[in-house]
């Protein structure tokens, strides 16, 4: 099953959980992960029908592949954390550009 298959109304609302749990999950600390019946159970206590086969199909097309990186050992796997660049301070960032630069003059 593709969205393309889904009624308007069921992508909408498959897109408006998704990104909900996805928010919840990154405001938490950016848990990674959530079991795909977790995930599942969630859609439809709120009225979004779909089982893991289906969910396999849709997380590699848009829009549910911004949100879902991958699903394993059935565990659907939050795109951003690993995405994420470290957090570096000017400082550190002055420091580095200054060895790299010391480095390239040797």
């Amino acid at each position: 099953m593709f969205l393309s298959e889904l009624e308007t109304s069921e992508v909408i609302n498959l897109l408006a959980l998704t990104q909900k749990l996805y928010n919840q999950y990154k405001a938490d600390n950016f848990k990674q992960s959530i079991s795909a019946d977790s995930f599942l159970s969630y859609l439809e206590d709120n009225g979004v029908f779909i089982d893991k086969k289906k969910l396999y199909k849709m997380i590699k097309e848009p829009p549910l592949d911004n949100f879902i990186a991958n699903i394993k050992a059935d565990e659907v796997m939050w795109k951003g954390k690993e995405q994420e660049a470290p957090d570096t301070s000017d400082d550190q960032s002055k420091k580095i550009v200054k060895s790299m630069a010391k480095k390239a003059l040797k």
